[in-house]
């Protein structure tokens, strides 16, 4: 499996606080199965940061489409994906069960010649401080 992290440092320690993952599927499809900030840091952009990243690696690639899901009760959640821009497609499991959110990338008349990836993974990792660099994993 082939990857790519984006990291920072935040202090001495060099203390990451947020992370996201993406599963690049074979259908032009980025599926965001890992996205974390620290509770201590929440509500300070770091997870519009992390999740922009990961879109924009996406759309880099030439990919359609964005999806990711969460849990049918994390309301705060469900309503920053929405002013991010996802839309919810679908809900499972009723009262505690999953939302499923789609971004696109691109308009359906431009996914003709689209690249298909095979099982890949991306990461993003962010930092306090802002300070970024990129590594090969």
């Amino acid at each position: 499996m082939r990857g790519r992290c984006f990291g920072g440092r935040a202090d001495k320690r060099e203390k990451i606080v947020g992370c996201g993952a993406l599963v690049l599927r074979k259908d032009g499809v980025a599926e965001v199965v890992r996205m974390s900030v620290s509770k201590a840091v929440r509500r300070a952009g770091l997870g519009t940061r992390v999740l922009q990243a990961l879109v924009d690696r996406a759309r880099s690639m030439g990919l359609r489409q964005v999806i990711l899901e969460t849990t049918e009760t994390w309301h705060e959640v469900i309503a920053f994906y929405q002013r991010f821009g996802f839309r919810i497609t679908h809900h499972i499991g009723g009262e505690g069960g999953d939302v499923y959110f789609v971004f696109d990338l691109v308009d359906e008349e431009a996914t003709d010649g689209a690249v298909v990836l095979g099982a890949q993974v991306e990461l993003a990792l962010v930092a306090l401080d802002g300070a970024s660099e990129s590594l090969s994993l």
